[in-house]
């Protein structure tokens, strides 16, 4: 290794940003071949978490947040690579972690903004600079890792990219971006990039190509095409991934445990946001597991931290350590999760969601001791996780049913109707509580009933939308779904008389979907109050994408929603709308009057389709959250005895069962 540091010459350093530790390494790469060095270290070190980076990252809009989803996390690192001939570690006996087989350069003209999209053209062409070093000319790749970081503008460059540099119809290859779980890193971003490619495939037991990839803000690319390095060096990384001979970092056990509890809560959000769909979700659940198995790796380290959670008085400050006592299986980690939950409503649907998050398998021997137990309360975590996993339970869920724990029945009752309907004989025993004096039990005994298709049941359901309930939006959805049409139009022109239930019959108008509706939807959004919501009614009917079809306003000048940055003001109430574009009433009336003939009246209508099995499959794979939660019900109302398709379970979990859903 030289003794001191080399020049790079005339190099600008920076307009290359991030992509400057790869350069090094391609330097270092043409010294070692041309015999200036034996060997090279190269290293770097950066951090996005100096307060004056925040706070220009926040001023621009481009952090991570409830109210942003797509920004990046900002995220501190350092890195260094030992470099040297292959002929060289032969000699000494160093086991070789990855052979680098090819590099690339390129520049972006324009470099893309938060408001512009990149052309992506020096992108591609680092790629196909790389490629042609390589004997098949990159069809050899299997992997690419990029540090996209959840960021749209980083995300449109590479899907823009892609398909110049892999041919249509060749093989997929898997993408990953480890930003997500590390966060952005700067200009030490490669050194994570390529630590994660060579963990990668370090696991594969087939010969194994990647490709790495990093950009920069000023539009510097670069790319290096990495392969398997030999056994002892594959060993070697599976040592350190299955942790042996490791050593555990406090600061950055603390950080998986604060991401885990935080993504969670975020994903609450999520799970039925308007402009999320399954990829977004399996990416931000991509990250939450990640997090997670660092916290598997760090072992007791990683327990004892969530541990000291379980005094939290905040219900999402649960889900890790949930997770972690449930998987492990011990009992004296169940016991202290338990034991902080106590009868808290809020804590117990984190720990549902954390036996939910695991498999069956794993769940199952926990769900079996909750249902088997004397209280209540555990009995009713064991049947709403078992209904999260759609799992009936038998003569549990039966006895449940008549159990005189209000909050169990009700939860059983609901579980009825997630599972299609239990052959039609639990019907009756459902209708026994429709006039329940409970609320919770009335209205998840209507709820299920009306679902599976009792008429009774839809009129109680009713009493749920007017006056104000805390379920009424979930009563709307299956009351105008299952209401003849002409009754529906005339109960939605009821609601729409009146200023406090207004809003209800713009959704209820998208929830019918017949397109006789659509001029009085029109209207309404010249309404500010109702203008979002009136658009998405009318996408829902038409399947028109109002932001993408160049139909989208401005939001109105000093309107104000949801909580604000008043200290005094106590009204925490997160705006209904939030995330939905504001439509511009003029595009989309020229656009209705020329399309109008394709929606015949009196025909219920489903993003822009007549209601179908196959339609409804479809929006499931590639609809938004909110979407495909209609969907669902949609399919489980069209299909009866069909379990209702959750559309909140984890993101991984329900693209393997689309591929197998007809």
């Amino acid at each position: 290794i030289p003794g001191s540091i080399s020049s790079r010459g005339t190099l600008d350093e920076l307009s290359l940003g991030r992509c400057l530790f790869f350069e090094d390494i391609m330097q270092a790469m043409a010294d070692l071949r041309n015999g200036s060095c034996r060997m090279a270290l190269v290293a770097c070190v950066d951090s996005l978490c100096e307060t004056t980076v925040l706070d220009r990252l926040c001023e621009a809009g481009r952090l991570k947040s409830g109210t942003n989803p797509m920004g990046l996390v900002a995220g501190e690192a350092a890195g260094a690579v030992l470099l040297e001939l292959e002929s060289h570690a032969g000699r000494r006996k160093a086991p070789l972690y990855a052979f680098i087989s090819a590099w690339g350069r390129g520049r972006e003209a324009e470099p893309w903004t938060p408001e512009t999209r990149s052309s992506a053209t020096g992108l591609s062409s680092a790629f196909l600079e790389a490629f042609t070093r390589l004997p098949k000319k990159g069809a050899e790749i299997d992997l690419v890792v990029a540090d996209l970081n959840g960021e749209n503008i980083r995300a449109c460059e590479w899907g823009t990219a892609v398909g110049r540099i892999f041919p249509i119809g060749g093989k997929e290859r898997e993408l990953k971006h480890p930003a997500d779980c590390v966060g952005d890193c700067g200009a030490a971003m490669g050194s994570v990039l390529i630590a994660t490619a060579v963990d990668l495939m370090s696991g594969m037991s087939a010969p194994l190509a990647s490709a790495v990839s990093t950009s920069d803000e000023q539009g510097a690319r670069r790319i290096l095409c990495l392969e398997q390095g030999d056994e002892a060096g594959r060993d070697a990384v599976r040592r350190v991934a299955t942790g042996v001979d490791r050593s555990i970092l406090p600061s950055v056990v603390e950080q998986h445990v604060d991401e885990a509890n935080s993504l969670w809560m975020v994903r609450n959000h999520l799970i039925s946001a308007p402009h999320w769909g399954i990829r977004d979700l399996e990416r931000h659940d991509a990250r939450l597991e990640a997090h997670l198995h660092g916290l598997r790796l760090a072992g007791e380290a990683g327990w004892e931290l969530c541990s000291g959670l379980l005094e939290s008085n905040y219900p999402e400050d649960m889900f890790a350590p949930a997770v972690l006592a449930f998987e492990k299986g011990a009992d004296d980690r169940v016991r202290e999760v338990l034991a902080a939950v106590r009868q808290d409503k809020k804590k117990a649907r984190t720990v549902i969601s954390a036996l939910g998050w695991l498999t069956y398998e794993q769940a199952e021997p926990h769900i079996g001791n909750f249902l088997a137990s004397e209280s209540g309360f555990h009995r009713y975590i064991g049947i709403a996780a078992s209904a999260l996993h759609r799992r009936d339970t038998g003569d549990w869920l039966d006895a449940a049913l008549d159990d005189d724990d209000q909050l169990l029945k009700a939860r059983a009752l609901r579980a009825v109707g997630e599972l299609g309907g239990r052959e039609g004989k639990l019907t009756s025993k459902i209708r026994e509580y429709l006039n329940a004096d409970n609320e919770e039990v009335r209205f998840s005994a209507a709820w299920s009933a009306a679902l599976i298709g009792d008429e009774e049941a839809t009129e109680v359901l009713k009493s749920f939308v007017i006056p104000v309930s805390r379920c009424r939006e979930s009563a709307l959805n299956v009351v105008v779904r299952r209401m003849e049409p002409a009754r529906a139009i005339a109960w939605l022109k009821e609601l729409s008389s009146g200023r406090a239930t207004i809003r209800l019959a713009v959704v209820g108008a998208g929830i019918l979907g017949d397109p006789v509706l659509v001029p009085w939807l029109l209207e309404q959004m010249k309404s500010t109050e109702l203008s979002r919501a009136a658009g998405e009614a009318f996408t829902l009917i038409t399947g028109v994408d109002i932001e993408l079809e160049g139909m989208k306003g401005f939001r109105p000048e000093g309107f104000d929603t949801g909580p604000s940055d008043d200290p005094d003001d106590y009204s925490v109430m997160m705006d209904a709308d939030a995330n939905l574009p504001w439509p511009d009433p003029d595009p989309i009336w020229k656009w209705w009057n020329l399309n109008a003939k394709r929606f015949p009246c009196g025909e219920r209508h489903f993003l822009g389709c007549r209601v179908s099995g196959e339609h409804l499959r479809q929006v499931l794979r590639t609809g938004c959250q909110r979407q495909r939660a209609a969907a669902a019900l949609e399919l489980a109302i069209l299909e009866p005895g069909r379990p209702l398709f959750e559309v909140k379970a984890p993101g991984f979990r329900q693209l393997e069962k689309l591929k197998h859903t007809g």
